[in-house]
Order: structure tokens, then C-alpha cells, then sequence
């Protein structure tokens, strides 16, 4: 749900504001042309391409803070979403891996610096 999203992209990946915050901001409509356009560009890639649930928030005025609502309701009186989130837990007492781990093989050794066991399983 855009909330869980845009509190995870906040909270954990330290933007200002997630990515259904700031289409909401830009407007639905100006968001879904730039991608639009984007896609035309780059001769219609699959990894451009428009998203259809921003296309039924445009169809539906739905433009995000110009017109009151978008992934989220700014009328005076809404609700605001609140994301879904898990109450924090304490580190693990071991962590296992397996196999090759390719570039994610440096976070090894931060894991082990922070005081958890790893384990090594299947060549890892």
C-alpha cells in the first residue's frame, strides 16, 4: 500500500518523501506525461512503461494535491493512511548464508561487526 511504501522509502532509505508522496505533489497528471514521454523515448522499453493505476487516478481527477486527492486524501477532514509496520525486533542471534553472494558478499563482514554469528551453508 503507498503508505507502508512511502514510510519504508522515508524511514529506511532516508528520502524526504516516498515515491506516492511525491506524485501526489507533482500532480498524477504531470507524472504520468513526463512518463509517458520517457517511454516514447526510449521506443516503448517495458522498464518505462506507464503505470495503469496512475492512468485511472488521472481518468478519475484523482491529481494529488491540486485537486484533493491522489494515492492519498488532503481534504480537510481525511484520514491520513497509515502504513502498515511491524514493531522493531532485536538483531538475530545468527545469520546464514548460502552459496554465492556475489557483490552482497562485503555485507558479511558488516553483519559480523555488528555482533551476529554467520554461518556458512552450501559453499557460502
Amino acid at each position: 500500500d503507498p503508505a507502508t511504501i512511502d514510510a519504508v522509502l522515508r524511514e529506511s532509505g532516508g528520502f524526504k518523501m516516498g515515491a506516492f508522496e511525491l506524485t501526489d505533489l507533482i500532480g498524477q497528471d504531470v507524472n504520468e506525461s513526463v512518463t509517458h514521454s520517457v517511454w516514447q523515448s526510449f521506443f516503448q522499453d517495458v522498464r518505462f512503461a506507464p503505470s495503469l493505476a496512475q492512468r485511472r487516478l488521472v481518468e478519475s481527477g484523482r491529481l494529488g494535491r491540486k485537486s484533493g486527492r491522489g494515492w492519498y486524501d488532503y481534504r480537510d477532514g481525511a484520514e491520513r493512511l497509515r502504513p502498515h509496520t511491524a514493531e522493531p525486533a532485536g538483531a538475530p542471534a545468527y545469520v546464514v548464508v548460502e552459496g554465492d553472494l556475489g557483490p552482497a558478499a562485503e555485507l558479511v563482514a558488516l553483519i559480523g561487526e555488528a555482533g551476529i554469528e554467520v554461518r556458512a551453508e552450501g559453499g557460502g
